[in-house]
């Protein structure tokens, strides 16, 4: 009998035991199922979240210092942001060219057959930053050398213009530096 109880409390001693170790293992799965996983996915969430974040700041930073550029490009030209604006006006001003090319001929000695304006679109489709023309038809008379410095001039002054398709023909037969010829050009002027 004294075996028998011994045995007894043999098992009730180890069955103690199991239980204790039961229990601990119950409470740390539940701690590690609803209290340690979510923080560990909590943390790599924000991990994940902080390298992001890293690349957006990167970005930023990137398009920042291209803001800080062109503003200090800015500021070193603002001076000269009047002569660009005298160079390529927001509207056509064919007024302005007008006077201006006759200006020219003028001081030149040049005689004005004609002058046709002959491209010009005020009501437009472009973009806003887009270059756009007007463009005028002349014929002059006057001298080679006069008509050379015309040229001269017209690029000489602030705004902008160019020349094109120049035909130049004789008035009489005559051949002296100071014959007349007849000037057949075309002038585009060009605004934004």
């Amino acid at each position: 009998m004294r075996d028998n109880l011994k045995i007894k409390e043999l098992l009730k001693k180890n069955g103690k035991d199991y239980t204790y170790a039961v229990i601990f293992f119950l409470i740390f799965s539940f701690f590690l199922f609803f209290v340690i996983r979510p923080n560990i996915i909590l943390i790599f969430k924000a991990n994940s979240e902080i390298e992001n974040l890293k690349r957006v700041d990167n970005f930023y930073e990137v398009k920042i210092q291209k803001i800080i550029e062109l503003q200090q490009i800015i500021e070193e030209n603002r001076d000269d942001f009047r002569l660009l604006n005298k160079a390529i006006t927001r509207k056509p001003e064919v007024n302005k060219v007008l006077f201006d090319l006759t200006q020219l001929i003028e001081k030149n000695k040049l005689i004005i057959n004609k002058i046709n304006v002959i491209d010009i679109n005020l009501k437009s489709n472009f973009l806003l930053s887009q270059l756009k023309k007007v463009s005028f038809k002349m014929e002059l008379t006057g001298s080679f050398n006069d008509f050379n410095n015309f040229i001269k001039e017209i690029h000489r002054q602030r705004r902008a213009k160019t020349v094109k398709n120049i035909l130049i023909n004789k008035k009489e037969q005559e051949s002296s530096e100071s014959a007349s010829l007849i000037f057949d050009l075309e002038v585009e002027g060009y605004y934004l």
